[in-house]
Protein backbone atom coordinates (compact mmCIF):
# COMPACT_ATOMS: atom_id res chain seq x y z
CA UNK A 1 0.00 0.00 0.00
CA UNK A 2 1.36 3.47 -0.91
CA UNK A 3 0.33 5.00 2.41
CA UNK A 4 2.16 2.28 4.33
CA UNK A 5 5.32 2.80 2.27
CA UNK A 6 5.21 6.55 2.91
CA UNK A 7 4.81 6.02 6.64
CA UNK A 8 7.60 3.44 6.69
CA UNK A 9 9.90 6.01 5.14
CA UNK A 10 8.85 8.66 7.66
CA UNK A 11 9.47 6.28 10.55
CA UNK A 12 13.11 5.74 9.65
CA UNK A 13 14.31 8.46 12.04
CA UNK A 14 11.88 7.58 14.89
CA UNK A 15 12.94 3.94 14.64
CA UNK A 16 16.60 4.91 14.96
CA UNK A 17 15.80 7.11 17.94
CA UNK A 18 13.74 4.33 19.49
CA UNK A 19 16.52 1.79 19.03
CA UNK A 20 19.06 4.14 20.61
CA UNK A 21 16.80 4.87 23.58
CA UNK A 22 16.01 1.19 24.06
CA UNK A 23 19.69 0.22 24.10
CA UNK A 24 20.49 3.04 26.54
CA UNK A 25 17.56 2.15 28.80
CA UNK A 26 18.41 -1.55 28.91
CA UNK A 27 22.05 -0.70 29.59
CA UNK A 28 20.98 1.59 32.46
CA UNK A 29 18.71 -1.07 33.96
CA UNK A 30 21.42 -3.73 33.67
CA UNK A 31 23.94 -1.39 35.29
CA UNK A 32 21.56 -0.57 38.13
CA UNK A 33 20.93 -4.23 38.86
CA UNK A 34 24.61 -5.13 38.65
CA UNK A 35 25.33 -2.61 41.41
CA UNK A 36 22.77 -4.22 43.73
CA UNK A 37 23.28 -7.42 45.64
CA UNK A 38 20.47 -9.94 45.42
CA UNK A 39 19.57 -9.22 49.04
CA UNK A 40 20.12 -5.48 48.74
CA UNK A 41 17.63 -3.28 50.56
CA UNK A 42 17.42 -1.17 47.40
CA UNK A 43 15.42 -3.95 45.77
CA UNK A 44 12.77 -3.80 48.49
CA UNK A 45 11.87 -0.13 48.12
CA UNK A 46 11.02 2.21 45.28
CA UNK A 47 12.75 0.87 42.16
CA UNK A 48 12.55 4.29 40.54
CA UNK A 49 15.23 5.48 42.97
CA UNK A 50 17.84 3.02 41.73
CA UNK A 51 20.84 4.79 40.27
CA UNK A 52 20.58 4.60 36.49
CA UNK A 53 16.85 3.88 36.59
CA UNK A 54 15.88 7.28 37.98
CA UNK A 55 16.42 8.90 34.56
CA UNK A 56 14.26 6.49 32.57
CA UNK A 57 11.24 8.77 32.76
CA UNK A 58 13.06 11.79 31.39
CA UNK A 59 14.49 9.79 28.50
CA UNK A 60 11.08 8.27 27.75
CA UNK A 61 9.40 11.70 27.65
CA UNK A 62 12.19 13.04 25.43
CA UNK A 63 11.66 10.18 22.98
CA UNK A 64 7.88 10.68 23.00
CA UNK A 65 8.28 14.40 22.32
CA UNK A 66 10.87 13.89 19.58
CA UNK A 67 8.82 11.29 17.70
CA UNK A 68 5.56 13.23 18.06
CA UNK A 69 7.09 16.45 16.77
CA UNK A 70 8.97 14.69 13.98
CA UNK A 71 5.79 13.16 12.56
CA UNK A 72 3.84 16.43 12.42
CA UNK A 73 6.02 19.48 12.99
CA UNK A 74 8.38 18.39 10.24
CA UNK A 75 5.53 18.17 7.73
CA UNK A 76 4.24 21.57 8.82
CA UNK A 77 7.64 23.24 8.72
CA UNK A 78 8.54 21.85 5.31
CA UNK A 79 5.06 22.51 3.90
CA UNK A 80 4.67 18.92 2.77
CA UNK A 81 1.20 18.24 4.18
CA UNK A 82 -0.44 19.27 0.89
CA UNK A 83 1.77 16.84 -1.04
CA UNK A 84 1.08 14.02 1.43
CA UNK A 85 -2.66 14.60 1.17
CA UNK A 86 -2.86 14.66 -2.61
CA UNK A 87 -3.73 10.96 -2.52
CA UNK A 88 -7.46 10.09 -2.50
CA UNK A 89 -7.55 9.29 1.21
CA UNK A 90 -9.31 11.03 4.09
CA UNK A 91 -7.21 13.48 6.07
CA UNK A 92 -8.24 11.82 9.30
CA UNK A 93 -6.90 8.50 8.08
CA UNK A 94 -3.50 10.00 7.21
CA UNK A 95 -3.21 11.58 10.66
CA UNK A 96 -4.44 8.39 12.35
CA UNK A 97 -1.84 6.26 10.54
CA UNK A 98 0.95 8.64 11.50
CA UNK A 99 -0.26 8.75 15.10
CA UNK A 100 -0.50 4.95 15.34
CA UNK A 101 2.88 4.40 13.68
CA UNK A 102 4.62 6.68 16.16
CA UNK A 103 2.85 5.08 19.10
CA UNK A 104 4.08 1.66 17.99
CA UNK A 105 7.62 2.99 18.34
CA UNK A 106 7.30 5.03 21.53
CA UNK A 107 5.16 2.85 23.78
CA UNK A 108 6.98 -0.52 23.52
CA UNK A 109 10.42 1.10 23.67
CA UNK A 110 9.60 2.99 26.87
CA UNK A 111 7.65 0.19 28.56
CA UNK A 112 10.00 -2.74 27.88
CA UNK A 113 12.86 -1.67 30.22
CA UNK A 114 10.41 -1.15 33.10
CA UNK A 115 8.75 -4.50 32.46
CA UNK A 116 12.12 -6.30 32.37
CA UNK A 117 13.27 -4.61 35.58
CA UNK A 118 9.98 -5.40 37.27
CA UNK A 119 10.10 -9.01 36.11
CA UNK A 120 13.73 -9.54 37.12
CA UNK A 121 13.19 -8.29 40.66
CA UNK A 122 9.93 -10.23 41.02
CA UNK A 123 11.45 -13.48 39.76
CA UNK A 124 11.91 -16.12 42.43
CA UNK A 125 15.36 -15.93 43.99
CA UNK A 126 16.27 -12.49 42.67
CA UNK A 127 14.96 -10.51 45.64
CA UNK A 128 13.62 -11.17 49.07
CA UNK A 129 10.15 -12.61 49.24
CA UNK A 130 7.30 -11.91 49.41
CA UNK A 131 7.82 -9.49 46.57
CA UNK A 132 5.92 -6.21 46.78
CA UNK A 133 4.61 -5.11 43.34
CA UNK A 134 4.29 -1.57 44.69
CA UNK A 135 8.06 -1.21 44.40
CA UNK A 136 7.62 -0.57 40.67
CA UNK A 137 4.48 1.56 41.04
CA UNK A 138 6.35 4.86 40.66
CA UNK A 139 7.99 3.67 37.44
CA UNK A 140 4.67 2.64 35.91
CA UNK A 141 2.95 5.77 37.15
CA UNK A 142 5.57 7.87 35.39
CA UNK A 143 5.22 5.80 32.22
CA UNK A 144 1.47 6.46 32.13
CA UNK A 145 2.24 10.06 31.17
CA UNK A 146 4.41 9.05 28.18
CA UNK A 147 1.46 8.44 25.77
CA UNK A 148 0.01 11.84 26.70
CA UNK A 149 3.33 13.60 26.05
CA UNK A 150 3.60 11.85 22.68
CA UNK A 151 0.05 12.78 21.68
CA UNK A 152 0.45 16.35 22.93
CA UNK A 153 3.63 16.91 20.91
CA UNK A 154 2.04 15.23 17.92
CA UNK A 155 -0.96 17.59 18.15
CA UNK A 156 1.24 20.64 18.67
CA UNK A 157 3.01 19.96 15.40
CA UNK A 158 -0.18 20.00 13.33
CA UNK A 159 -0.68 23.03 11.03
CA UNK A 160 -1.20 26.44 12.62
CA UNK A 161 -4.18 26.69 14.94
CA UNK A 162 -6.42 29.76 15.41
CA UNK A 163 -4.22 31.17 18.18
CA UNK A 164 -0.77 30.50 19.59
CA UNK A 165 -2.28 29.62 22.98
CA UNK A 166 -4.48 26.99 21.36
CA UNK A 167 -1.43 25.39 19.73
CA UNK A 168 0.26 24.79 23.08
CA UNK A 169 -2.87 23.67 24.92
CA UNK A 170 -2.17 19.91 24.48
CA UNK A 171 1.25 20.32 26.10
CA UNK A 172 -0.40 22.02 29.07
CA UNK A 173 -2.77 19.05 29.38
CA UNK A 174 0.11 16.56 29.35
CA UNK A 175 1.99 18.58 31.97
CA UNK A 176 -1.04 18.71 34.26
CA UNK A 177 -1.51 14.94 33.84
CA UNK A 178 2.13 14.19 34.66
CA UNK A 179 1.84 16.32 37.79
CA UNK A 180 -1.49 14.90 38.87
CA UNK A 181 -0.78 11.19 38.48
CA UNK A 182 0.76 11.04 41.93
CA UNK A 183 -2.34 12.46 43.59
CA UNK A 184 -5.10 10.19 42.27
CA UNK A 185 -6.08 6.75 43.43
CA UNK A 186 -6.39 5.28 39.92
CA UNK A 187 -3.83 7.01 37.71
CA UNK A 188 -4.37 4.56 34.86
CA UNK A 189 -7.91 5.75 34.23
CA UNK A 190 -6.86 9.39 34.33
CA UNK A 191 -4.01 8.78 31.90
CA UNK A 192 -6.32 6.84 29.58
CA UNK A 193 -8.93 9.60 29.61
CA UNK A 194 -6.41 12.37 28.87
CA UNK A 195 -4.64 10.36 26.16
CA UNK A 196 -7.97 9.46 24.53
CA UNK A 197 -9.03 13.11 24.57
CA UNK A 198 -5.76 14.19 22.94
CA UNK A 199 -6.03 11.49 20.26
CA UNK A 200 -9.65 12.30 19.45
CA UNK A 201 -8.83 16.01 19.37
CA UNK A 202 -6.03 15.45 16.85
CA UNK A 203 -8.28 13.34 14.61
CA UNK A 204 -11.15 15.83 14.71
CA UNK A 205 -8.79 18.66 13.98
CA UNK A 206 -7.42 16.82 10.97
CA UNK A 207 -10.69 17.32 9.09
CA UNK A 208 -10.99 21.06 9.56
CA UNK A 209 -7.42 22.37 9.42
CA UNK A 210 -5.90 24.27 6.53
CA UNK A 211 -3.23 21.89 5.25
CA UNK A 212 -1.96 24.10 2.48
Amino acid sequence: MPAVRVLAKELAVPLRLGAAVLVWSLWSVAGALSRCRVDSEELFGDLSRLRGVDTLWLVSVALAAAVGLWLTWGETRWGSWALLLTRPVRRRRVVALKLLAGALVVLPVTALPIALLHGWVAWSGQAAWPYDPASAAALWRGWLAVPAWYLACFSTGLPARPTTAWRWLPLAGAAVLARGLGFVERPGWLALAVSAALAVGALLEAERMDWG
